[in-house]
């Protein structure tokens, strides 16, 4: 009989698609960035899979073509969270974001626009790139609207660690984020 009212930390769940987007307070731009994940939601753990890069543009120098170079990031992350139910439709959920970003400039006649030195198939950097390991603490508020359809607000830290490039170290990188976000039901499992 005890048994029954311990709660239950892996059942079936819900696959979300989530979107975020917004600022880092960060001592270098790109500040604005969108993630997309494919999140798996069981009784208080979220789990899921996460791709960002920026929306907003850093530009520093030109190249020997005289082309202005812009510093793009692309970030591939797992993330974990406790959810916490509040109220009918509130839940609470503290987690963390753990992966890795690499930073590259670009010239602008360069289509890809994406930091490109460990993904085969793009084109290089004309300067290089440099890998940073990321955790990001957050802590966030979801609002369930109707039928599985959730807003939520997530504010966190981003640090980054690794070397420097190009005159930016991991600090400059780092700073708090704040993210207002949906989620969309995609099936259950």
């Amino acid at each position: 009989m005890i048994l029954t009212t311990v709660p239950v930390l892996c059942n079936d769940g819900d696959v979300r698609l989530s979107a975020r987007t917004g600022p880092v307070a960060s001592a270098i731009s790109p500040h604005w960035r969108l993630a997309l994940s494919v999140e798996y939601e069981l009784d208080l753990i979220d789990i899921g899979f996460v791709v960002d890069f920026p929306l907003s543009r850093y530009t520093q120098g030109q190249s020997e073509g005289g082309e202005v170079f812009v510093l793009n990031s692309l970030g591939f992350m797992a993330d974990v969270g406790y959810r916490s139910e509040i109220g009918k439709d509130w839940a609470l959920v503290f987690g963390s974001t753990l992966g890795a970003r690499d930073l590259a400039y670009e010239t602008d006649s360069d289509n890809s626009n994406n930091p490109t030195d460990w993904i085969p198939f793009i084109p290089s950097s004309t300067v290089g790139s440099q890998m940073y390991l990321v955790a990001a603490p957050y802590a966030q508020v979801n609002c369930t609207v109707s039928r599985g359809y959730r807003f939520f607000v997530r504010i966190g830290y981003e640090l980054h660690v690794g070397q420097d490039y190009q005159g930016i170290k991991a600090t400059d990188f780092s700073g708090f984020a704040l993210q207002l976000g949906v989620k969309l039901p995609l099936f259950t499992i």
